[in-house]
């Protein structure tokens, strides 16, 4: 059940790649897809954030990510080079997405 769960969520993942920014809240595609609040917070009643160790366990280590030019040299968002950042500081749940790294840089991106 749970390998059918996530062929699913690769699935819509790679649809909402394609389409850009996705309209719906992560929190909101994920459970469309039967994932519940404590599959990913680990409480049925949310009280903390969900830790990137759990984001990884269905997506893997690194996510699937086409490099881009920016400020003239490659940028690969999940690589980077100020150490590791938790997946939720730009793919928020129940928000729209961020891009963490502008707060200093100025990357011309849209985030799904």
């Amino acid at each position: 059940m749970k390998k059918i769960a996530l062929t699913v969520l690769a699935v819509a993942g790679l649809v909402f790649s394609l389409n850009g920014v996705a309209k719906e809240h992560l929190g909101d595609r994920h459970g469309g897809l039967g994932i519940e609040c404590a599959d990913c917070h680990q409480t049925d009643k949310p009280t903390k954030r969900a830790k990137s160790k759990t984001c990884k366990a269905c997506h893997g280590d690194k996510v699937a990510l086409p490099i881009f030019q920016a400020e003239e040299r490659s940028v690969d968002f999940h690589e980077s080079p100020h150490g590791k950042v938790r997946c939720t500081k730009c793919h928020l749940a129940h928000q729209e997405p961020v891009m963490y790294c502008n707060e200093c840089h100025a990357f011309d991106k849209q985030l799904p």
